[in-house]
């Protein structure tokens, strides 16, 4: 049974052609030409939830249904406010919980009733959201405890992967020619690449409820398939919608037109194997990544599939949210360089979602003086956003919008003003020449990794890698070439310097030049002598006053008295470190210090603990057992030291007075 969403849907075909409808796969698949027709007779009936919802909850009565599959983009497995009693529920998850719940009372609650749900929506871990989606919506309605109980003991939601390029019905005369080697007519005609993978997360249980797994390589049940996932995500769906928008206003209809174009096609492979694999949140090995990489791009030139990049723009927005933003942030994560690829695809989606047109509730852009749809949740937005703003400031705005990407991609270092650059350049040159400018910049960006310059005043880069002798740097729109081999960390002049002349860094003068030198060279103790700018002593008057002490009159604390007659507490050593960066040795000190001294606060629970172990192994009822420190016998070496102490801080090196009040409130 198939359950049709209740928007700008229509099941009439279905019904026409008793729910038969052909799937013809087309394709290379293992050095292989595929060509498959094949008559999909699964469906029994489809039902269309605005007007059927009553047949729909009858059908939580047949005992012979197990399986629910969905498939309402990533949009749809969202958590919203929904009541279940309505005819039907706003929400899928609303509609999924009602079904559920028919369910739950048809059979009293029987354990055999639960089922199994496999959301193939492409977002991360898509079974467990739907499910803490519905459970959560079954309190928001007041379900009783038994059924909650039910939900989550017997019914499992498997997380999946499904990936398969389905372009779904081909164009006019594909369809002509198609239709005429079938031999009948088919208005549900659906064309999809061999390629097949359906992966899903579950054991042996799974593996006999899903028994269809047997009958093809392509459906993998795995306890674990993040792997599958993050190559699928974000390597090919995330290729996908980084393009869909850019390729689009290139001129390109067809995926295959973009990937087969001489310099489109090396912009696609930088992207997927510069910026896009390497920042994949998730450890694989380089090879499958390449070997994945080298697959998809194969795909995307599949001869005999149509696939639209209009199509794959498709709620574009929350793609790029979805696969797309997680993939900048991690790149950042890893790197302050902004990624330009990821930036150019970013300012092609700015300009695709450019609302030229209006037209009750469908949007429209324009490409070449002809028009497009733009069908996108966040259309509306975007129609308000270029009208009230101006190109130059479209980026800005958008990037800082946390509504939409639930971060401020703006404080992305350079990502910005990248996109900003980026956009300017594809309406003044159009895609093409944007990105054949690439290559030039992505070296600048490359460089910028080797070469660090301090402050915007220095007339010295800071070299974070070995460059040998001859190497070409581009930095700041200048080429400087290295004179002689510059190892890592050392310093290189930016210009030719002479004798007298100053050397800055970090802003500031740090030595004066002894012998002439040129641009690329490197500096040393033998061209360069120490110099700093004058300094002078700042007056200060410190006077320190006692603190009130009157609001510890009459107070007492535990002590004792000493035979001369002043008083003592408890003799501590306090170990204290003088800046923050000796933590770390302070952790190791106490490691060692606390436990062979004996003064390690854990001893006595784990003599407890022995105690347990004890217990337990003679078969003795630990409810009881009587648990006592007699187990316990703390060894201490100086018996006049009651206990060691460290106290660790947050305080620095470079703020002086500011730091020693920072110990002192510690103290």
């Amino acid at each position: 049974m198939v359950v049709i969403k209740t928007t700008n849907s229509d099941s009439s075909a279905f019904d026409v052609q008793d729910g038969l409808f052909s799937l013809c796969v087309r394709g290379v698949l293992s050095d292989k030409v595929v060509e498959e027709n094949i008559i999909n007779a699964s469906i029994s009936r489809v039902l269309y939830a605005k007007t059927d919802w009553k047949r729909i909850l009858e059908c939580a009565h047949n005992p012979d249904m197990q399986i629910i599959i969905s498939n309402t983009t990533e949009v749809g497995i969202e958590l919203i406010q929904d009541d279940i009693s309505n005819d039907p529920p706003v929400s899928f998850p609303g509609k999924l919980l009602a079904f559920l719940f028919e369910r739950f009372k048809a059979f009293n609650g029987s354990a055999a009733s639960g089922m199994v749900i496999i959301p193939t929506e492409l977002i991360s871990d898509n079974g467990s959201k739907l499910e803490s989606i519905v459970l959560e919506l079954a309190h928001r309605n007041n379900l009783n405890f038994t059924f909650i109980e039910w939900l989550e003991n017997n019914n499992t939601f498997c997380n999946s992967l499904v990936d398969r390029i389905v372009p779904g019905r081909p164009d006019a005369e594909e369809y002509k020619k198609t239709e005429s080697a079938i031999g009948y007519t088919d208005e549900l005609l659906t064309m999809s690449e061999a390629f097949r993978l359906w992966a899903i997360e579950g054991g042996d249980k799974i593996k006999e409820v899903l028994s269809f797994h047997a009958a093809d390589e392509g459906v993998v049940i795995t306890p674990d398939i993040t792997l599958f996932k993050e190559l699928k995500l974000r390597l090919l769906n995330g290729t996908h919608t980084f393009n869909c928008g850019l390729a689009f206003l290139a001129g390109f209809d067809l995926t295959r037109q973009a990937v087969t174009d001489q310099m489109y096609s090396l912009f696609i492979k930088e992207l997927m194997n510069g910026e896009i694999a390497p920042a994949i949140p998730f450890m694989i090995a380089e090879k499958v990544k390449t070997d994945y990489a080298l697959s998809v791009f194969e795909r995307f030139c599949n001869p005999f599939i149509d696939h639209r990049w209009l199509s794959i723009t498709v709620q574009y927005s929350s793609k790029m949210k979805m696969r797309n933003v997680p993939l900048l942030l991690q790149h950042y994560k890893d790197s302050n360089t902004p990624p330009v690829c990821m930036a150019t695809s970013f300012a092609g989606y700015l300009l695709f979602m450019k609302v030229i047109r209006r037209d009750g509730k469908k949007y429209f852009g324009e490409r070449n003086g002809v028009g497009y749809e733009i069908t996108d949740d966040s259309a509306e937005y975007f129609y308000q956003t270029w009208k009230n703003h101006s190109a130059a400031d479209i980026a800005a705005v958008v990037l800082r919008n946390i509504s939409l990407w639930e971060t401020d991609l703006s404080v992305l270092p350079g990502f910005l003003d990248l996109v900003q650059q980026q956009l300017k350049n594809i309406l003044s040159q159009g895609v093409i020449k944007t990105i054949e400018q690439l290559g030039e910049k992505r070296k600048c960006l490359r460089d910028s990794k080797r070469v660090l310059k301090i402050h915007p005043n220095d007339n010295v880069l800071v070299a974070l890698t070995d460059l040998p002798v001859g190497t070409n740097i581009s930095f700041e729109e200048a080429v400087y070439t290295t004179t002689e081999d510059i190892p890592a960390k050392h310093k290189i002049f930016m210009q030719d310097m002479k004798q007298g002349d100053r050397v800055l860094m970090y802003g500031v003068l740090v030595g004066t030049i002894q012998t002439a030198v040129a641009s690329g060279s490197r500096m040393s103790t033998g061209n360069t002598k120490h110099a700093a700018q004058p300094y002078a002593y700042r007056d200060a008057a410190f006077k320190w006053q006692a603190p009130d002490v009157t609001k510890f009159k009459n107070r007492t604390f535990n002590g004792y008295r000493r035979s001369d007659g002043r008083v003592g507490t408890a003799n501590h050593w306090l170990f204290i470190p003088t800046v923050f960066c000796e933590n770390r040795n302070m952790d190791v000190i106490r490691e060692a210090l606390q436990n062979e001294l004996g003064y390690a606060v854990t001893d006595k629970y784990k003599a407890y603990t022995s105690q347990l172990v004890k217990a337990f192994k003679e078969g003795k009822n630990l409810s009881e057992l009587s648990l006592a420190p007699s187990g316990f016998n703390q060894q201490r070496i100086f018996e006049n030291v009651d206990g060691i102490k460290f106290l660790n801080h947050e305080g620095g090196c470079g703020g002086m007075r500011q730091d020693a009040a920072v110990l002192s409130r510690l103290l």
